[in-house]
């Protein structure tokens, strides 16, 4: 999949951005990438079955969920949390992300929530959740793409009582992603802040494992990528990163 890179116009557009201070989800470009680039084992065929759950959107963050069409690894067990590689339909370059199992084959599929990181900030030094209109048109619903499961995070079970969200429905998913992104951001529940809390960790723990390394202490940094060279990887990926 993915033997040339797209042309200019055949990029989707995704116009650089500002962090949120209620919820700074971000991963640096330098991390970002070298989680894009791991090559821990094969990639995995999947296909797009939808995107933001209720739940995800009332945090304040897009997804996709994913269905494996390959052979769920052994180690991907539910429930189950995992840094990952992203790749989309004919393109060369894989965006990173953080996802996890919420279906296993007992129950009808194994299926994944994936949050990708593509939306750079306006110095092109960090890069942020893809929107979901993005996401839409990188990944169409029901095309197929590429996965790296790299690894394995802990999962951490939600403490508190079931809740209804505010619109008085269960917590569930929009197949096309329409509706829910013209909806205004419902104030959060508990629930949801949980989940803001719970993927700044997960986030935290990626920068960690793929950051540049410390030696001795002190930092010892590859030179950072520039902005031209962060253009050039997400456009291998799909995305035409402009400043807003």
């Amino acid at each position: 999949m993915g033997s040339s890179l797209s042309s200019e116009s055949a990029l989707v557009l995704c116009s650089s951005g500002r962090c949120s201070h209620s919820f700074p989800l971000r991963l640096s470009a330098d991390a970002a990438r070298a989680c894009s680039a791991a090559a821990m084992g094969g990639a995995l065929s999947c296909q797009v079955e939808g995107y933001t759950t209720k739940l995800t959107k009332e945090a304040g963050v897009a997804s996709l969920r994913l269905q494996l069409l390959s052979p769920r690894p052994r180690t991907l067990l539910l429930p189950s949390c995992a840094a990952l590689a992203l790749r989309a339909a004919n393109q060369m370059g894989f965006l990173a992300g953080i996802g996890a199992l919420v279906a296993a084959e007992e129950e009808g599929g194994t299926l994944l929530e994936a949050v990708v990181f593509g939306r750079p900030n306006e110095a092109f030094l960090e890069l942020m959740p893809l929107e979901e209109s993005t996401l839409q048109e990188l990944y169409p619903l029901g095309s197929t793409a590429d996965l790296r499961l790299l690894r394995s995070m802990r999962f951490e079970h939600y403490g508190g009582h079931a809740e209804r969200l505010p619109d008085g429905s269960a917590d569930g998913s929009s197949a096309g992603g329409d509706e829910a992104a013209s909806e205004a951001l419902p104030q959060r529940s508990v629930k949801a802040e949980w989940l803001v809390e719970r993927l700044l960790s997960l986030a935290s723990t990626v920068e960690v494992q793929f950051s540049a390394p410390h030696v001795g202490g002190e930092a010892s940094y590859e030179e950072h990528l520039n902005a031209e060279q962060v253009q050039t990887w997400l456009a291998s990926a799909g995305l035409r990163a402009e400043l807003r």
